[in-house]
């Protein structure tokens, strides 16, 4: 139900994003953060004098700091306003159409992936967040467990000295609403900063599905329609802290503590009707489900960075611990008004209950020095993880004092996952025009699973090379040509090796896959950018395909708790290709700093080849956002629409659906303004998901009620000493 509870939103900033970091002023380049990884080879974070560098890997750079609405945004929201980045109810973040993996301050992290990433993209406030980089062709200095695109968030850091705060909060008009605070103290050469939040929100939806399973032949055999609505309330609190301080001159000293603690109360009506193959009804009940979704995750970080005398010299160590709790207990009654089993007559109960734990540790080194005209960057990486989850199903019974266990869809399930991983990348400045990077990355990955109290256990064991390419080719310093070529793996989630059957739902179970593996990746880009005084844009071209795909196959079978429903069983395997081909552009432009208009549309040509499961598909998808953003006198106003296309996997799609915004902030008074947000004025919010395959085809839709109207202040706390300029 996580997936229905948080709808993030979309909205760009008034002054618009900029791409060019060459224009920052001193103040703006104080607040880039030293410790972002790849800031190495970016012009924007070397303290030395030196010739600026150009950044081959073409990554794209937005400024959140600008945004007028910072004050009180989310991290969702400010992710919403970068064009072509996507945020969905789920928490799930994709960059034109690719799924994109988040970091934070260059590194992974537990609070931002998973189920976790819904609740702390809602959390974070955007003040606390000075830029976000756009990374769509990750090289050989990032880490090889994903092979789509990443969204790294980069915190405030490195700010003038004084105290800046902002405190914020809004009503909504479904009920609840939100409030936040964020606190920033420098002085000589220690920083503090940290960011508090509370969520207390309200969701519902409508869902209709209708599903058909099919013989040998193609002959349906058996069908099931359901509808119903979801409803619910999400609160959330958030707590992170930071602090930086400055040994000397090129030593920092770096720490942070994030905590997060969340609960959600859903509650869900439905109504489901099955056929058998002669179209006469067999099976017809209600059902009522709540769940109480309690989830908490905390992280502690330190890291150490020393910059050496050369331009673009520096080391860095950095250490991460995260600890993550999630608990899912839910109770469902079923009330048959007709049963294809004769004993399963009236009303029966289930219940779920179980949790998972998961601990991660993280620790990494990177060197980074010029030998003439070419820059060189080593590193090493070595990232441990456990996890415990539980799944414990009761029922069926007559009522709820008579559940017993059911041992079949019962289970518990843990792993340890250890990688080690080193790299190496060479920049070269072969002409004024012509900039290079190389890089290879070798990469080892352990994973042991077991099932407690069974004889199930596996263990897999790889090592993989994955090169990466990068030239620019710069016509002037407006114009550039970029070519970019990578070569990663999707590793498989290990929960999708849980060789156990794991309850979902009266109608849904799932089924691990013990042998899967990762899926082979490579990466082609060809971009034409052009950064002018007033307007921005840039072409980009892609090739992208996967092999030994990671497939997730759907099948109908008999109902394991014996009630006699309509039962879809999940599981995921390696099989086939997938090709992904097309163009994406993207438009900035700028007048007087009062109008701002952002464009963005991504064409995607897509192929899919799974012979083992007799799938073959071709199709076309379209994706884009268009944002207006005025300045006015006593505040401003933006008007912003994000349309997601067509997401196909190897068995169906998602269906294309919008989100919009708008925002308006007027100011009360010099420090004080008045926020009233519209979340979805238009009611384009329903998913469509197909499944379809030889033996069973699904469609499904649920669509949010909208629109949410929120009202608010927001109030700006002290300010900073000016910045001396550098002689």
């Amino acid at each position: 139900m996580v997936a229905l509870l948080f709808a993030a939103q979309f909205a760009l900033p008034t002054t618009g994003y900029t791409q060019n970091a060459t224009k920052a002023t001193e103040a703006e380049k104080a607040e880039t953060p030293k410790t972002s990884e790849d800031d190495d080879k970016a012009a924007t974070t070397v303290t030395v004098q030196g010739k600026k560098r150009v950044d081959p890997t073409g990554k794209e750079v937005y400024d959140v700091s600008k945004d007028p609405a910072a004050a009180t945004g989310t991290a969702a929201e400010a992710l919403n306003k970068v064009p072509g980045v996507s945020v969905d109810a789920q928490g799930d973040v994709s960059v034109r159409g690719q799924t994109a993996r988040v970091y934070l301050n260059g590194r992974p992290s537990l609070m931002l992936s998973g189920d976790n990433r819904a609740v702390a993209l809602r959390a974070m406030p955007s003040a606390y967040i000075s830029s976000i980089e756009v990374i769509s062709n990750p090289g050989a200095q990032y880490s090889s467990s994903g092979s789509g695109p990443i969204v790294n968030i980069v915190t405030k850091r490195n700010l003038p000295p004084g105290l800046f705060g902002s405190v914020s909060a809004q009503v909504a008009s479904r009920g609840g609403g939100n409030t936040n605070a964020y606190l920033s103290y420098t002085q000589g050469k220690l920083n503090i900063s940290g960011f508090a939040a509370v969520f207390d929100g309200r969701f519902d939806s409508d869902f209709d599905s209708a599903s058909t399973a099919f013989d040998a032949s193609g002959s349906a055999i058996r069908e099931a329609r359901s509808e119903g609505t979801v409803t619910g309330r999400y609160r959330i609190g958030s707590l992170t802290t930071n602090l930086q301080y400055d040994l000397s001159d090129n030593d920092v000293l770096t720490g942070g503590l994030s905590y997060n603690r969340g609960k959600v109360n859903s509650d869900f009506a439905g109504y489901t009707a099955s056929r058998g193959a002669d179209g006469a009804l067999s099976d017809v009940f209600r059902s009522q489900s709540d769940g109480r979704t309690p989830n908490d995750n905390g992280s502690l970080s330190l890291g150490y960075t020393h910059y050496g005398q050369k331009p673009d010299q520096s080391f860095k160590l950095d250490l991460t611990v995260s600890q993550s709790n999630r608990d899912t207990p839910s109770l469902t009654r079923l009330d048959y008004e007709r049963a294809s089993v004769s004993t399963n007559t009236g009303t029966r109960y289930t219940r779920r209950d179980g949790g998972s734990n998961t601990r991660t540790a993280m620790l990494s080194a990177a060197y980074n020095t010029t030998f003439d005209r070419v820059q060189v960057s080593v590193g090493a990486q070595f990232d441990t993880e456990t996890s415990k989850t539980e799944t414990l199903s009761y029922g069926p019974a007559g009522s709820v004092a008579d559940l017993q266990l059911d041992a079949l869809l019962s289970n518990r399930f843990r792993y340890e996952q250890q990688s080690a991983a080193v790299f190496a990348t060479a920049q070269w400045e072969l002409t004024p025009k012509w900039t290079l990077l190389a890089g290879l990355r070798a990469e080892t990955l352990e994973l042991s699973t077991e099932a407690p109290g069974t004889t199930l256990e596996n263990h897999i064991d790889y090592t993989r090379l994955n090169p990466s390419l990068f030239a620019t080719y710069a016509f002037s310093p407006k114009r550039r040509l970029r070519f970019s070529y990578t070569h990663k793996q999707q590793r498989p989630q290990p929960v999708d090796l849980n060789p156990g059957l794991v309850f979902s739902s009266a109608t849904a179970v799932t089924i691990g896959n013990a042998a899967l593996g990762p899926e082979e990746a490579d990466n082609l880009e060809v971009t034409y950018e052009v950064n002018r005084p007033h307007s921005d844009y840039r072409i980009t071209g892609f090739y992208r395909i996967k092999d030994e795909t990671l497939v997730t196959s759907s099948r109908v079978i008999a109902d394991p708790q014996n009630l006699g429903n309509f039962v879809t069983e999940t599981t995921r395997k390696n099989a086939g290709q997938e090709r992904n081909y097309g163009l994406t552009a993207t438009y900035s432009q700028r007048w007087n700093n009062t109008l701002t208009v952002n464009f963005d549309t991504t064409v995607t040509f897509v192929d899919i080849d799974v012979p083992e499961l007799s799938i073959s598909r071709s199709d076309t998808t379209l994706s884009g956002g268009v944002s207006l953003n005025y300045t006015l006198k006593t505040g401003s106003l933006s008007l912003n629409y994000k349309l997601n296309g067509r997401r196909y996997t190897t068995q169906g799609y998602r269906g294309a659906n919008g989100s919009g915004m708008i925002d308006y902030r007027r100011n009360l008074m010099p420090k004080l303004s008045l926020v009233i947000t519209v979340q979805e004025p238009l009611p384009l919010t329903k998913i469509e998901t197909v499944t379809e395959t030889n033996r069973f085809r699904s469609v499904s839709a649920s669509e949010n009620r909208t629109p949410t109207i929120m009202i608010g202040l927001s109030r700006q706390l002290g300010g900073f000493s000016s910045v001396p300029k550098k002689p």
